[in-house]
């Protein structure tokens, strides 16, 4: 179904370029044509600068998240990179969800393989439509620290109030009690969204942005080379 979409999204781009083409030669005796289309391009390799700098932007702030966790990015950076991309080809979710999500787990678990497994839990919660993205991640995140109180809003079985086992618990235990309990009311949510169609947008958004970025990529050492230069 995405590829078919992809497929009908790039015809119409094909469409829509020939258009400005016509229009363009039709104006290119005035001069205007070299105007419109020099705009054009430089604005899109602006924007494509744009979003590819907010990416690193991103990437560097997880980086940091993970040295003060006590981690090392050079060996952290395979396993991320491989949750990141499984997350992006069975979720809705891309690259500027995950990363800052996964960025603000870290916060609260320390630990790189309970922060990625977190991040999915959160992903799922917020594909039940209870909750988004930023918010499931707190609250995950709270839960990993032991405070499951704010959870216990929305699972009943995570209220002290109703449960006397929790009573006794260690924080560590309330975490993994949590995360058992979340697994099993939300897990695979996620996945399962991908199976609608508004989904499915939000994915091909997500494949467009990546190439925007990848774009932007190959700009910005250029871009730092003449900023430095100025």
């Amino acid at each position: 179904v995405v590829l078919g979409v992809i497929d009908k999204a790039s015809a119409q781009l094909q469409t829509f370029n020939k258009s400005v083409q016509a229009q363009a030669k039709s104006l290119q005796s005035a001069g205007i044509a070299a105007t419109v289309m020099g705009g054009s391009i430089v604005a899109s390799l602006g924007l494509a600068a744009r979003a590819a700098g907010q990416q690193e932007l991103q990437m560097k702030k997880l980086e940091q998240a993970v040295i003060l966790s006590g981690n090392s990015w050079e060996k952290s950076k395979i396993s991320i990179d491989g949750f990141v991309n499984s997350m992006i080809a069975t979720t809705k979710y891309g690259d500027s969800d995950l990363v800052p999500s996964l960025q603000r787990m870290l916060i609260y678990t320390n630990d790189i393989d309970k922060a990625m497994r977190s991040v999915k839990i959160a992903a799922d919660m917020a594909s039940s439509g209870m909750f988004d993205l930023d918010g499931a991640t707190r609250l995950v995140g709270m839960a990993m620290s032991g405070n499951i109180e704010m959870l216990g809003r929305y699972i009943p079985e995570l209220r002290n109030s109703t449960n006397e086992a929790m009573k006794n618990m260690s924080a560590h235990q309330k975490a993994e009690y949590a995360l058992e309990l979340l697994q099993k009311r939300f897990g695979g949510m996620a996945g399962a969204e991908l199976q609608t169609f508004p989904a499915l947008v939000k994915q091909l958004g997500n494949v467009f942005g990546d190439l925007v970025e990848d774009i932007g990529d190959k700009l910005l050492p250029a871009l730092k080379e003449f900023t430095a230069n100025a």
